[in-house]
């Protein structure tokens, strides 16, 4: 199976005390970050994208994301708009404070109609994101199985 990663502006983090550590430096700007989120979202913005994905040869695209008020991260909709998805498939994962998904998937499906978006995404609330290990491998193992 081939697979391309694209998450913005979130890092999920998995495993034992570095994986702390990394995340408790990351906290102290998490606030700021919520912050340029909203504004982002308040003003629809389509921030520039430090380089472009290059996703030609994969056939499946895993887009991970945070649920930002029931709907994309701004960065992800210029994501979506600037790069041609067809004929691919997309598997959405994403983190939230008690939305889930909300509409994402149906946006990610209107913004890349060529493309084929699945219904066997993860959500995974953040209050659970530090015990998730065993869900993100049950999860990846049904995938593949799938795939």
């Amino acid at each position: 199976m081939n697979e391309f990663v694209y998450s913005y502006p979130t890092k999920v983090y998995f495993g034992k005390k570095t994986a702390v550590d990394a995340l408790a430096k990351e906290l102290a700007g998490v606030g700021q970050t919520v912050m340029l989120a909203y504004e982002e979202q308040a003003e629809a913005a389509r921030p520039t994208l430090r380089q472009a994905a290059d996703v030609e040869g994969y056939d499946i695209i895993f887009l991970g994301l945070p649920n930002w008020w029931g709907d994309l991260p701004m960065p992800l909709y210029t994501f979506l708009e600037e790069t041609d998805l067809s004929g691919k498939t997309i598997i959405p994962f994403v983190t939230h404070g008690g939305n889930g998904f909300s509409a994402t998937v149906d946006t990610i499906a209107s913004l890349q109609p060529q493309a084929s978006v699945s219904d066997q995404g993860l959500s995974i609330s953040r209050n659970d994101v530090s015990d998730a290990q065993g869900t993100v491998s049950e999860w990846l193992s049904g995938l593949e199985a799938s795939l």
